[in-house]
């Protein structure tokens, strides 16, 4: 069967006008909405409400009254990361995989943060969304760029599929370091 045949006025030519094997069809691409639906858990917060307190010995980046991220005893990364939020204007922290996520990510008005990546103290990783990969790594499921893993899922092959489909949706395409220590934090950016 040939994809289609069409006349001069391009339409789809009878079956009677064919010649004998051949067959007139017509074929359209189209996207399931199941394939594009994503159900996400997101908590909105006010962007103008964000502060670094101390709380309980940590500190912690706080939106009235709600814990956004705890930086234990270093002060430095949680303005670092305040600061980051505010230029980008970020009001929502996004989760796969809670109560322990295996993956978060930050949202501006609903869309990646963008902009200038010109940071002290932040390791940029470029990545292109689109060759992005779950693979299984020694029976644990990672998000693979090239020979590389970005994210680790252990067993949770779902929540490392429901990952690559947030990546793409909006079109991350770096992921951005802050620190190195066990206060160590991190955004993804378009």
């Amino acid at each position: 069967m040939y994809p289609r045949i069409e006349s001069e006025e391009n339409t789809v030519l009878n079956l009677d006008q064919t010649r004998p094997g051949w067959l007139a069809a017509r074929f359209k691409a189209v996207k399931k909405d199941a394939d594009l639906a994503i159900t996400e858990d997101c908590i909105e917060f006010e962007k103008d409400a964000l502060d670094v307190k101390m709380v309980k010995g940590n500190w912690r980046i706080i939106a009235d009254g709600i814990w956004i991220k705890d930086f234990d005893d270093n002060k430095e990364h949680a303005e670092t990361v305040l600061q980051i939020f505010k230029d980008y204007g970020i009001n929502e922290q996004c989760f796969v995989g809670r109560p322990n996520p295996f993956f978060e990510y930050y949202l501006s008005d609903g869309q990646a943060p963008s902009g200038d990546l010109d940071r002290e103290n932040v390791e940029v990783i470029e990545f292109n969304p689109e060759d992005l990969r779950v693979e299984d790594i020694y029976g644990d499921w990672k998000i693979m760029s090239g020979p590389e893993w970005i994210l680790d899922f252990d067993h949770e092959i779902e929540q490392a599929h429901k990952a690559l489909k947030i990546i793409r949706k909006y079109d991350f395409t770096r992921i951005c370091h802050v620190g190195k220590d066990e206060t160590y934090f991190s955004y993804f950016h378009r």
